[in-house]
């Protein structure tokens, strides 16, 4: 049975989710800290490297970008071509995955020729293309999403039946679904990214434990399914205390790695 393994958004860093720490930091605390790579988030920060540089920085600490996720300002809104141009970026940067909100499609999710050339892309950049669920708290803003994006069922059945890749944010589909294990088995065969955190009254992005998702189950259920899949660790303090200094966000991403490698160990069974 594999060992799970987590990797670090380097959101956690990010204020108001645009401006990011330096990278080299994030690098240097994620490979420190036990990380197995990173999520790297398109902000005004990373967009002024290039992927030569981000390269250099994951050679260095011998730790790599995993995953690239979609900019703040693509989450109401998003063309073929943005996610083409974020496809060939994490192509450059030797990431396998590429994570996009789907309410960013708007009235697209119906659009078999849009979604077929999703799938172009994909194979051009060799890359994985993950669409997000949103967060059932914000469909109100969502005026052309109609439900596809946060609900449950009507997401797993835009990716099912278009053939489409998913990143399953845990946390944005609390409110809906308490139940990440059950929610886990009906889309797994498409998974290539699960986001975890925890999720307490309407609010996602907490610290693993702390909320009243049953995490310790759904990541031993991991273990046990043999997922081989991205486990990205999306855990924002920042988001709740903006002031917060960048020691201390690196003390919550340590206690969080911890809970997740201490309860993501399935039990073994003696047989007597």
């Amino acid at each position: 049975m594999p060992q799970l393994r987590l990797s670090l958004a380097d959101q956690a860093f990010h204020r108001f989710g645009f401006v990011g720490c330096s990278l080299g930091r994030v690098f240097k605390f994620a490979k420190e800290a036990g990380f197995c790579g990173v999520e790297l988030t398109e902000t005004l920060t990373s967009r002024f490297l290039s992927s030569q540089k981000i390269r250099s920085l994951s050679a260095h600490y011998d730790l790599p970008v995993l995953s690239v996720h979609h900019s703040v300002t693509r989450t109401m809104w998003s063309s073929l071509s943005s996610i083409e141009n974020i496809a060939s970026r994490a192509s450059r940067i030797g990431a396998k995955a590429v994570t996009i909100h789907l309410a960013a499609i708007h009235r697209r999710a119906s659009n078999v020729g849009y979604f077929a050339k999703v799938r172009e892309i994909e194979k051009r950049y060799q890359v994985f293309v993950g669409f997000e669920n949103a967060m059932a708290q914000f469909s109100f803003l969502k005026l052309y999403a109609l439900g596809h994006t946060h609900d449950p069922i009507r997401f797993r059945d835009v990716i099912v039946s278009n053939n489409l890749h998913a990143t399953y944010d845990i946390g944005h589909m609390a409110s809906l679904a308490p139940d990440p294990v059950a929610y886990y088995e009906t889309i797994k065969e498409h998974l290539v990214n699960v986001h975890v955190q925890d999720y307490r009254s309407g609010f996602d992005h907490l610290s693993l434990g702390s909320g009243v998702l049953p995490l310790v189950g759904f990541f031993q259920h991991l273990a046990r399914t043999n997922y081989t899949g991205l486990i990205t660790l999306e855990v924002f303090p920042l988001n709740h205390h903006l002031f917060m200094t960048l020691a201390d966000v690196e003390r919550v991403m340590r206690e969080n790695l911890a809970f997740f490698i201490k309860h993501s160990q399935v039990p073994s069974v003696n047989i007597v």
